[in-house]
């Protein structure tokens, strides 16, 4: 008999079926996808990009739910070998405040303006 049963090979069903396994690893879990591999639909066709949250409303979950998530999905790389790339952004103001570069924390993320 199965304890879990996840419908959806796709970023979310993984991510669940993963949680699991990390709480309890004595746990039966089978995750059901229709397609022959996982992540063959949007999971599939995302830009790969990991957002930092600095667009988002202060404070905001979503800022603090990017913030959060990209710093798991770099551990989990780190963690586990897996060749990525992360690459710094590089934000500028259109017009200068004054001659001297500034840094600002935007959600908890530092960057140069």
């Amino acid at each position: 008999m199965l304890d879990y049963v996840i419908v959806g090979g796709g970023i979310v069903g993984l991510s669940v079926a993963y949680a699991l396994q990390q709480q309890e690893p004595r746990a039966t879990i089978q995750i059901i996808e229709k397609e022959k591999e996982v992540a063959c639909h949007q999971t599939g066709h995302n830009s790969g990009v990991i957002h930092s949250g600095i667009y988002y409303k202060p404070g905001s979950f979503k800022a603090k739910f990017a913030k959060a998530g990209s710093e798991s999905m770099r551990s989990f790389c780190i963690e586990h070998g897996w060749r990525s790339t992360f690459a710094e952004k590089s934000l500028s103001q259109r017009k200068k405040r004054n001659s001297h570069n500034w840094k600002t924390c935007i959600n908890g993320v530092w960057i140069m303006v």
